[in-house]
């Protein structure tokens, strides 16, 4: 087990599939035993990250701090959040002793900090832009977020996602948004879990940062040198 990665997913339970999808996608081709073992576990009773933020509901900090226990008692020595919103309290997690954390957003701005781009638009809940989850500034590039009613409908987007909404149907609609705010030519981070499953259906005129590609790439990584 002292090689297995943990996943803290169920936030929701589709992007965890869709996760695992791009791990398997990396190492297509591998026999069963070259591949990453992984501890999943599927955290759908987590309180809802962004109503924590925003409205004071109950915190999700101690159900997720109770999933990193599970992991180390299990045996696992790194884990990963699927969850961007729930990286509100990634200092918290990375002081957890016996567990190393692999941070999804300091993975994304260690890639951002060696970009040429200006700016990035980051698409994100209300709860991962209220929460100041991504900085301003990386480096030399600007992060910006959406104007307020951009963001209510980005998130209203991202619920549906949720819900089991048709795939299709929601990047039209993004996309739509994305046009009639100028949005759709400033490269963008998928700054939720939710919107990199709309990555393959999105328009190859919208030039994205997908930061669940990354961590996966981390994972897959870090598994092929433990090897």
């Amino acid at each position: 087990m002292n090689d297995a990665i943990g996943l803290i997913g169920g936030m929701g339970p589709e992007a965890t599939t869709h996760f695992l999808e791009l791990i398997h996608a990396l190492e297509k081709g591998r026999t069963d035993q070259e591949r990453t073992p992984l501890v999943v576990l599927n955290e759908t009773s987590v309180p809802d990250r962004t109503a924590h933020i925003i409205e004071e509901a109950p915190s999700f900090l101690p159900a997720i701090t109770e999933a990193i226990n599970r992991l180390r008692k299990l045996g696992v020595k790194q884990y990963a959040i699927l969850c961007f919103t729930a990286h509100y309290y990634r200092a918290a997690y990375d002081r957890i002793s016996g567990i190393d954390f692999i941070d999804l957003i300091q993975l994304t701005l260690d890639v951002l900090e060696k970009s040429q781009e200006e700016h990035y638009t980051v698409l994100a809940t209300r709860g991962t832009i209220a929460g100041g989850v991504f900085p301003e500034k990386i480096g030399a590039t600007k992060i910006r977020v959406p104007e307020p009613a951009v963001q209510e409908a980005i998130n209203r987007l991202i619920y549906r996602i949720k819900r089991g909404d048709d795939k299709s149907v929601v990047t039209r609609k993004l996309e739509n948004l994305l046009e009639e705010n100028q949005l759709h030519e400033p490269p963008l981070i998928l700054g939720c879990s939710e919107l990199s499953m709309l990555d393959a259906y999105l328009g190859k005129g919208i030039n994205r940062f997908n930061p669940l590609q990354v961590l996966a790439e981390a994972i897959v990584g870090h598994h092929d040198g433990v090897e």
